[in-house]
């Protein structure tokens, strides 16, 4: 893994978790994703902070949405 790779990381973790959210429905919308919403779960649950929603038009763009967010974060 070269050193620009680790930087990088490590500045994917130091995102708030709003900024997170964002970055994730971005992604998101970079594949063409549709209805994209980030609900706020702050004060509803305790496991997570924000929940990111999106919509593939068939199962083949569904899965290159979640690859490119779990590729990426």
């Amino acid at each position: 893994m070269s050193r620009l790779q680790r930087e990088g990381e490590r500045t994917e973790a130091r995102l708030t978790p709003l900024e997170q959210a964002r970055r994730t429905a971005a992604l998101c919308q970079e594949k063409l994703a549709t209805d994209v919403a980030i609900l706020d779960m702050r004060g509803v649950c305790d496991y997570t902070d924000f929940f990111v929603i999106a919509t593939g038009r068939n199962a083949r763009q569904t899965k290159a949405i979640h690859d490119e967010v779990a590729g990426r974060l």
